[in-house]
């Protein structure tokens, strides 16, 4: 049940829920402005009332009720993405067992383009704070990099991409897509629309070959492609 509470001198009545709803609507005016700015500019030549909170129509009371800094809000805002990002990713490596590995490949490296055409900004906003003079970004970026690797190897144990189940052997694998995969996005995110367009299906069909290949021959891995190409990589 809601609580309710009625201003002085004021008919006015405001609820709980309706304070809830508020909150939720300033939270989602901040974001969106917050998101351009930082992109933009940068998280530190980001001026919190003339680039943020005057754009967002939100008080500067407002802002610290929810907020302690700038830095805190920009935080949120990737933190939230982030974590739907992984979802994303990991919705299609749970399909791994049933269908061939360069299938699934392919659909996660889709996945992650499309991620770059509807959340460009937040690439470039860690893009930019990627040597940030912020120990809380810098603590952050190093925390969301392992979250990713945890993320990464735990999948590739459940699909059967390692026959040994070696822990260790899938973390090294995930750090080396993360890395290969960052490197992928800021080289697709510098094409124009055009560019994007024209080279997109062949760039993921390049990445797919590239990644796949180069695992297994780093790994010191081999697989028998005579065989069904699941996620299987047979170890020599």
């Amino acid at each position: 049940m809601y609580s309710t509470t009625v201003s002085r001198n004021s008919s006015l009545v405001v609820t709980s829920g309706g304070r809830a709803a508020l909150r939720a609507r300033t939270r989602e005016r901040l974001f969106r402005v917050a998101r351009t700015a930082f992109a933009q500019k940068g998280l530190a030549a980001t001026n919190l009332k003339p680039d943020i909170l005057e754009p967002a129509g939100v008080s500067v009371g407002s802002f610290y009720h929810q907020f302690r800094d700038k830095t805190e809000l920009f935080l949120a805002i990737l933190t939230e993405h982030e974590e739907s990002f992984r979802r994303l990713l990991r919705a299609v490596h749970r399909l791994a067992a049933r269908r061939p590995a360069q299938e699934v490949a392919w659909q996660s490296f889709s996945t992650v383009l499309d991620m770059v055409e509807e959340h460009e900004d937040l690439l470039r906003m860690m893009a930019r704070e990627r040597e940030s003079h912020d120990p809380r970004v810098r603590a952050y970026l190093r925390r969301n990099d392992q979250a990713w690797v945890e993320a990464l190897s735990e999948d590739y144990l459940r699909s059967g991409l390692l026959v040994s189940k070696d822990r260790a052997r899938a973390r090294r694998m995930a750090e080396l897509v993360l890395t290969f995969t960052w490197g992928a996005v800021l080289r697709y995110s510098s094409w124009t629309p055009d560019e994007r367009r024209r080279r997109r299906l062949q760039w993921i069909d390049d990445l797919v070959a590239f990644c796949l290949g180069g695992m297994a021959a780093i790994l010191g891995e081999t697989r028998d492609s005579s065989q069904d190409p699941g996620w299987e990589i047979e170890e020599v």
